[in-house]
C-alpha cells in the first residue's frame, strides 16, 4: 500500500506525473518496523533523506495507491520497457 501524499514530488506535478511520468527515479526498499529507528539513525547519520510512503499488507499481491482520504486510486502505468 503507498500513501499518495507521502511520496516525494515536485511542485504542480499530477497524479499521472507522479506516479508514471519523467526520468525522474527514487530508490525504494522494504524494512521491518523493528528497523525502523536504526534506519532514520542511519540516514540522519549519512545526511540522506527518506520517505516513507507506505507499507506492505497481508493478503493477496497487489500495487494500491490510496489518496489522503486511504480511497484507492486508480493506478497509472508509465512506459513498459519489458512489454513485448
Amino acid at each position: 500500500m503507498v500513501e499518495y501524499a507521502r511520496l516525494p514530488a515536485f511542485p504542480g506535478a499530477d497524479a499521472k506525473q507522479v506516479l508514471a511520468g519523467g526520468d525522474d527515479y527514487e530508490l525504494v526498499f522494504t524494512a521491518r518496523q523493528e528497523r525502523r529507528a536504526e534506519i532514520e539513525a542511519l540516514a540522519r547519520e549519512l545526511k540522506l533523506a527518506l520517505a516513507r510512503v507506505g507499507s506492505i499488507q497481508k493478503g493477496e499481491v497487489a500495487l494500491q495507491v490510496l489518496d489522503a482520504e486511504r480511497r484507492a486510486m486508480p493506478l497509472v502505468r508509465g512506459f513498459d520497457h519489458f512489454a513485448p
